[in-house]
């Protein structure tokens, strides 16, 4: 049928949410993205990790697997997210060569790779 479906989770550590929460209090140009769950956020953070640790094992399937993106560095967040949905699609026109994303910051949700995730 040709689809393919490739899911990316975005994982941050609890310290740079907190870095990035108290940049929101600070900067006028982000204060736009706060939101009333942030007071919440870092509080609930291991409530958070045990659901997001269930729903990445119990969503993850063969034709539709789950991968792990460390986003503290956004930049290469980006790009490697970038790299590897190119590396992951058929698209004869690119060069495969320049889509090689790095694993350490892009990688297949497993039970290690879940286990190893932000805590």
């Amino acid at each position: 049928d040709g689809i393919q479906i490739l899911k990316y989770y975005l994982d941050i550590s609890k310290p740079e949410q907190a870095r990035r929460l108290a940049d929101r209090d600070k900067d006028p140009l982000k204060q736009w993205k706060k939101s009333p769950i942030d007071a919440v956020a870092l509080v609930k953070w291991d409530d958070y990790t045990a659901a997001r640790d269930d729903m990445l094992r119990r969503t993850d399937f063969t034709h539709a697997p789950w991968f792990a993106v460390h986003t503290d560095d956004k930049r290469q967040a980006r790009l490697n997210t970038i790299r590897h949905i190119i590396k992951s699609i058929d698209c004869p026109e690119t060069d495969k060569a320049l889509a090689v994303p790095d694993e350490t910051i892009v990688l297949q949700a497993t039970k290690k790779t879940i286990a190893a995730l932000h805590r």
